[in-house]
C-alpha cells in the first residue's frame, strides 16, 4: 500500500503539469543554456543566409543613393568656388568608410551569428528563472510561448515604432537620440510584458485560466496601445525623393531577419525538447 496520500498525490501532479519543483529537476539550466546556444547558433547562421541572398540588394542600393547624393554635394561645392586639390579632395577622402563593402557584408553576416548566440544566452537565462511561473503543461510548450513572446516583445512591437531605415535614410546628427529611444522603448516593453505576465499568473490563481487570458490580453493591448502613442518617435524622416518601394523592401527584409532568427530558434529549441522527452520516455 502506497504511503502517499491522494492530496499529495495531486500536488505532484499540478507540480508536473504547471511545471512546479517535479518538473523543474527534469532539466537543468545547463542543458538549457546548451541547448539555447546550439539554437541560437543555427538561427544566426540561417539569418545570415538571407541577409546575404536576398536583404543585400536593398542595402546595397540604398547605399548607392548615398554615394550619389554625397558625390552631388562635392560637386556643387567644388562648383560653388572650392579648389578640388585642397579642401574639396580633402573632404572628399575624409568621407570615405573605414572599411570595403565587402568587409561590411561578411562583417553583417558575422553580427548575425553572434546575435542569434546572445539571444541563445538571454533566452536560456530567463526561461530557467521564469519556466516553473508558465502553466503550459510541456517543456517545449513553454519554451514556444515565452519564445513566441520575445519575438513580439523584441522585433513586432519596435518595427511599429521605429520601422527600420536603410543607410541613406536618417540624419546622422540625432544618431546618439534615436539611439536612446530606441532601446528605452525596448526597455520598457520588456518591462511590460514581464508585468503582464505576472497578471496573468495571479490571475490565474484565483480566477479561470480563460479569464485570466483575457485579462491579461486586454492589459497588454492597451499597454501597447499607450506605449506607442505616447512614447517619442525620435523624428528620423524620410526624403521624399527617396524611393518608397526600396524603402518598404528594406523595412520588410529587416523584419523578416527577425522573424527567421526567432522562428528557427523556436522551432530548434522545441525540437530538442521533444526529441529528448521521447528518448526518456522510450528508455
Amino acid at each position: 500500500m502506497s504511503s502517499a496520500s491522494p492530496a499529495t498525490d495531486a500536488v505532484a501532479s499540478a507540480g508536473r503539469f504547471q511545471g512546479g519543483p517535479h518538473q523543474q529537476a527534469d532539466i537543468s539550466f545547463g542543458t538549457i543554456l546548451r541547448r539555447a546556444v546550439l539554437a541560437g547558433l543555427l538561427a544566426g547562421a540561417t539569418a545570415a543566409v538571407y541577409v546575404g541572398l536576398v536583404a543585400e540588394d536593398s542595402i546595397d542600393a540604398a547605399i548607392a543613393i548615398e554615394e550619389a547624393a554625397a558625390a552631388a554635394d562635392h560637386d556643387a561645392d567644388h562648383d560653388a568656388g572650392q579648389s578640388a586639390d585642397s579642401g574639396g579632395a580633402t573632404q572628399h577622402h575624409g568621407d570615405e568608410a573605414l572599411f570595403t563593402r565587402g568587409q561590411q557584408v561578411v562583417g553583417g553576416l558575422v553580427a548575425a551569428v553572434i546575435f542569434g548566440l546572445v539571444i541563445g544566452v538571454v533566452f536560456a537565462t530567463v526561461y530557467a528563472a521564469i519556466r516553473h511561473r508558465i502553466t503550459v503543461g510541456s517543456e517545449t510548450g513553454r519554451m514556444l510561448l515565452l519564445a513566441s513572446a520575445a519575438y513580439l516583445v523584441t522585433a513586432v512591437l519596435p518595427a511599429l515604432k521605429y520601422p527600420a531605415n536603410p543607410p541613406a535614410v536618417g540624419d546622422p546628427d540625432t544618431v546618439n537620440e534615436r539611439t536612446l529611444l530606441y532601446f528605452g522603448f525596448l526597455a520598457v516593453a520588456i518591462i511590460g510584458a514581464f508585468a503582464v505576465g505576472m497578471l496573468y499568473v495571479r490571475l490565474a490563481a484565483r480566477l479561470d485560466r480563460s479569464a485570466a487570458v483575457v485579462v491579461a490580453g486586454a492589459a497588454a493591448l492597451v499597454g501597447t496601445a499607450v506605449l506607442l502613442t505616447v512614447w517619442p518617435s525620435g523624428g528620423d524622416l524620410v526624403a521624399d525623393d527617396f524611393p518608397a518601394q526600396l524603402l518598404w523592401d528594406f523595412r520588410l527584409e529587416s523584419l523578416a531577419t527577425l522573424t527567421i532568427i526567432w522562428t528557427t530558434f523556436a522551432l530548434a529549441m522545441g525540437w530538442m525538447s521533444r526529441t529528448r522527452s521521447a528518448v526518456r520516455s522510450a528508455s
